[in-house]
């Protein structure tokens, strides 16, 4: 065995040798191949002129101000006129259709419908790909809420809008291949309105805005370094050779991914200019239209002056004398060259795959070639810890690409572009990560998840291509007594273990081995259990102990009062958080597998629910169903304060509990009574001023799901604000629940011990009656309950085990269906004694043959109460 891996890896390094002669060698200090430079666009951005830019800033201020709630009627001031304007130069350009996008919204107590205005330019090939760039047309004085008083607002945002209009006059002549909209948004001052109500029909719709470019600020040239307001002096330096880009987090986003191709553009056709990425959505407290686009999910960024003076913000005296308008036709060239290839390029390639060569110093990167007007492709790599490409290769027509020479155990990000035969390219795909090295690395995300007929396996796919096995070692014991348990291919990420006994607690752990018989460190051991799923309820106690004065509860206090709430629901345990981390015990999906439901509490602020996500969402994904009420998901989750929190696919709040943007509200909206039930059943809750007298009895820093839930949820609980109007986050939901039928899960951002009893208690009981108890007070049969069936594993391949809990004798009827309701198969048909029974449904219909993979449904009749599960066979 051992001379035959030699052997094949003496073949593999062979190869991987004449693959390296169609590959690249990078030596130390290789620098990024530039960017073709098209000579059309080079021509076109030279045609910019100063003159128009000058002209387009003085129009703009005689509006004397364009605030968004100014006149409308008047011809010659307020936003009215500016933004018929801004539409009449649009609309003139030939090849450019001018319009408006229309929203109704309340502006400083001002409701009234408010408009964009929009110049858009059809893409030829690509229609419905569209790039924006934005600019805010508002202006705004030292009261933002001042539609009357004199508000110039020439560099903040004339200057953007004077792009805007440049770019119009000049695009339309190129003849793009994509979609171009250049949008001036009102609504900017008054916390990004406009553009908010925008990107939100946008992402709604599922249009695919691919980058959204805003400028703001673009036009001044005089500051102090670090300094915004020089500490209310006058400025000490200029910079009319940079422009700033801000892009939102993490390091791999898609804006990071556009702020860097600001970067390689931008300086590549406007030599004299540099480019300075700024690894923040915006500055501190700072913000402009490119966050409504970050936050519903586009690719966005803000380009800005180098330096600023704040103290010519926000007032009179931003006035088109303090601009310097060689250096905002600088950033505009910039902008035109950078929307100019974005609007001619072919699509960013797709089916990323990178690689560990796995002999020292090297990686392959592979993706799926595209159709159409492609002459090649470019390759970007970065170290994980720098901002911009540490270098960018062409890999030519090829698919295919071995990068040699590179620092072993140095991870980089790697991501891939398209170009055409003008050089026109694409944005750089999404990034991702690789360590180059000689010696495997350790298994990523390693985890054991237990279900009631095998304990499962998974890992990350190992990036190196010269692994010969992956070995599985198992014992009883967490610390010691590891054995190889088995061997299976590289490729497999997937490892069910069958061979295991109820009861037994198992520990794994995994790791790589190459050709050459090196291997990768062990993983840390994960431990698995098989699941019993009874029928009762964990509580999990994630409650800080506090000093048992009000708003700080004890933590036999809140035992107690839950001990109250489910004093007649079938709570078969308790598991106190802190007291088993302090003995280094986590909670697993191994411990949560042995009970059909478990009921977390986090009632005090800053839990510690962080390391248990994953072991929740296996739970979930394996049959388990969980109530969670938590004062500050995002802090009890996260273990970090933020007041505003983006989730992408991926993520706990996202894929569990389908949320994608949640707010914390500031102190200053203290005016959380309770919560409003959108389901009557489950009723309101109102704060218990007793528990909690501060605020007035109003509860602080709640978090709302602003974007509402995503597909699979439903509200049951909003926000319930106290002032008169109500607060901002009035209406807003807080309480979901899960609607897909094989998953059950509850959860609520408001702490159910600080509620007045009698209300808290109405939630629990409808909770208690979805997940298949009746209530605290009134227990049901769950021979008559809707929810007691389970299936599990579920989806399945061979067997399945349906099971169900009946408290006293019934007559019982267990049939599986298939989707058009015709009977497939009988499983139980009789009168059962109470307790837990179980079924085994081997994917036979009642004649003996296999079914196929698709959806069935089990039924199962007790009495005159009946219950059904979805399973889906997989073949």
């Amino acid at each position: 065995m051992r001379a035959s891996r030699a052997q094949l890896f003496r073949t593999l390094s062979a190869v991987l040798l004449v693959s390296s002669l169609f590959g690249v060698a990078r030596p130390a200090g290789a620098v990024p191949a530039p960017v073709a430079l098209d000579p059309v666009i080079l021509d076109l951005i030279q045609q910019v002129s100063e003159d128009s830019l000058r002209s387009y800033v003085q129009t703009l201020q005689d509006f004397q101000t364009r605030h968004t709630n100014s006149d409308t009627l008047s011809t010659t001031s307020g936003i009215g006129a500016a933004r018929r304007w801004v539409h009449d130069r649009f609309d003139a350009n030939a090849g450019m259709d001018g319009g408006y996008y229309a929203w109704f919204t309340e502006a400083c107590g001002d409701p009234r419908e408010k408009r964009n205005v929009l110049g858009t330019m059809n893409g030829s090939l690509f229609p419905d790909r569209l790039f924006m760039v934005g600019a805010h047309l508002d202006s705004r004085n030292v009261d933002v809420c001042d539609s009357i008083g004199f508000a110039p607002g020439a560099n903040d945002d004339g200057s953007g809008i004077a792009g805007l209009v440049e770019l119009g006059r000049l695009l339309p002549g190129l003849g793009v291949e994509s979609t171009v909209i250049l949008q001036a948004f009102s609504g900017e001052e008054q916390s990004l309105l406009g553009s908010e109500a925008y990107a939100q029909q946008a992402a709604s719709e599922g249009r695919d805005i691919v980058a959204m470019l805003a400028n703001d600020i673009i036009g001044n040239i005089d500051g102090c370094p670090g300094v915004p307001n020089c500490n209310g002096g006058l400025p000490t330096d200029q910079d009319s050779t940079h422009m700033r880009v801000f892009s939102g987090d993490p390091q791999t986003s898609s804006s990071r991914q556009l702020a860097r191709y600001v970067k390689m553009v931008g300086e590549g056709y406007v030599s004299s200019m540099g480019v300075t990425m700024v690894a923040a959505i915006d500055r501190p407290n700072r913000g402009s239209d490119h966050i409504s686009f970050y936050d519903a999910g586009f690719a966005a960024v803000r380009c800005m002056e180098s330096l600023e003076y704040t103290l010519q913000q926000h007032n009179t005296d931003d006035l088109i004398g303090n601009m310097e308008f060689g250096y905002l036709r600088r950033n505009v060239m910039i902008d035109l060259a950078v929307i100019a290839n974005l609007a001619l390029a072919p699509p960013t390639p797709t089916g990323l795959s990178v690689f560990d060569l796995g002999t020292g110093g090297g990686i392959r990167v592979e993706w799926d070639p595209l159709a159409g007007d492609v002459a090649g492709y470019r390759v970007a790599y970065r170290f994980s810890s720098g901002l911009y490409y540490t270098d960018v290769v062409d890999a030519g027509g090829a698919t295919s690409l071995d990068i040699t020479g590179l620092t072993d155990e140095l991870a980089l990000a790697v991501s891939v572009s398209a170009y055409d035969a003008d050089g026109h390219e694409s944005l750089f795909s999404p990034e991702i990560s690789v360590t180059p090295g000689v010696t495997p690395h350790l298994l990523k995300s390693f985890a054991v998840s237990s279900q009631s007929d095998r304990l499962t396996l998974d890992w990350k796919p190992p990036q190196e291509l010269d692994l010969d096995f992956i070995r599985i070692l198992r014992s009883t014991d967490p610390d010691a007594g590891f054995v190889a348990y088995d061997s299976i291919s590289p490729a497999q990420n997937v490892y069910d273990d069958f061979a295991v006994t109820p009861g037994q607690a198992y520990y794994y752990r995994a790791q790589s081995v190459d050709l050459g018989g090196l291997e990768s460190p062990l993983t840390i051991a994960d431990k698995g259990l098989l699941g019993t799923y009874q029928h009762g309820i964990l509580v999990v106690d994630a409650t800080k102990d506090g000093f048992g004065t009000p708003g700080f509860p004890t933590d036999a206090l809140v035992d107690d009062y839950y001990a109250a709430l489910l004093a007649n629901a079938p709570v078969l345990d308790t598991w106190d958080l802190k007291e088993n981390l302090d003995l280094g015990v986590l909670l697993t999906d191994a411990e949560m597998a042995q009970y059909q439901t478990v009921w977390i509490h986090s009632d005090v602020r800053l839990g510690q629910l962080e390391a248990d996500t994953l072991e929740i969402r296996q739970y979930l994904d394996h049959g388990g169903q969980v109530f969670l009420g938590a004062w500050g998901l995002q802090e009890t989750i996260r273990n970090t304060t933020v007041e505003l929190g983006e989730y992408r696919p991926g993520h706990f709040f996202y894929d569990v509990l389908h949320v994608d943007k949640i707010r914390t509200t500031p102190l200053a909206e203290a005016d959380c009574r309770g919560a409003r039930s959108l389901v009557p059943e489950f009723g309101d809750l109102v704060i218990d001023s007793g528990k909690w007298p501060f605020q007035d009895g109003n509860f602080i820093f709640m978090d709302t799901f602003v974007n509402g839930p995503l597909p699979g949820a439903e509200p049951i609980y909003v926000y319930d604000s106290s002032f008169v109007p109500p607060g901002p986050s009035d209406g807003i939901p807080l309480g979901l629940r899960i609607a897909d039928p094989d998953t059950r899960l509850i959860f609520l951002d408001a702490s159910l011990y600080f509620m007045q009893q009698s209300t808290a208690q109405a939630c629990v009981n409808q909770a208690l009656i979805e997940f298949g108890y009746g209530t605290a007070s009134v227990p049901i049969d769950p021979a008559e309950s809707r929810l007691l069936l389970y299936a599990a594993p579920n989806p399945f391949s061979g067997t399945t085990a349906v099971s169900f809990a009946l408290t006293r004798n019934a007559p019982v009827k267990l049939a599986i269906y298939d989707v058009e309701g015709r009977l497939v198969r009988t499983l139980a048909d009789g009168k059962l004694a109470a307790g837990t029974h179980r079924f085994d449904w081997d994917g036979r219909n009642d004649a003996g043959n296999l079914v196929g993979s698709s959806v069935y449904y089990g039924t199962l009749q007790a009495g005159d109460r009946w219950a059904s599960r979805r399973i889906l066979v997989l073949r």
